[in-house]
C-alpha cells in the first residue's frame, strides 16, 4: 500500500486493502451508519483525493476511483470511475 501524499487519509475499521493499491490525500475509506460491511479494494486499486468510497462495496482489481467521487456501489475490475461533471447554477 502507498500513500502518496499521507495528509487527511482516514481508513475505518474492517477495511480490506490488497497489495499495490495507491491512496491520496483527503480519502475517506469505510462503513457507513446505515449498511453493514465495509469497503473491499482489490489489488492495484488507486484512489485520488479527495474521494469517499463508503459501505461495503468490492472494488475491482487496478480500477482508479477519480478526485472527489463519492462512491457506495460496488466496481468492476480495471473500471475508471470519474467524478459527476460541475454544473454551474445561478439565480438570477
Amino acid at each position: 500500500m502507498i500513500f502518496p501524499h499521507a495528509k487527511c487519509i482516514v481508513i475505518g475499521e474492517g477495511v480490506t486493502i490488497a497489495e499495490k493499491c495507491s491512496i491520496f490525500q483527503q480519502t475517506t475509506i469505510g462503513a457507513t451508519e446505515h449498511e453493514s460491511g465495509a469497503p473491499v479494494l482489490g489489488v492495484g486499486v488507486n484512489v485520488y483525493p479527495g474521494s469517499v468510497i463508503a459501505g461495503g462495496v468490492d472494488i475491482g482489481e487496478y480500477s482508479r476511483i477519480g478526485p472527489n467521487v463519492y462512491l457506495t456501489e460496488s466496481v468492476p475490475t480495471h473500471t475508471r470511475i470519474s467524478p459527476a461533471p460541475y454544473r454551474e447554477k445561478r439565480n438570477i
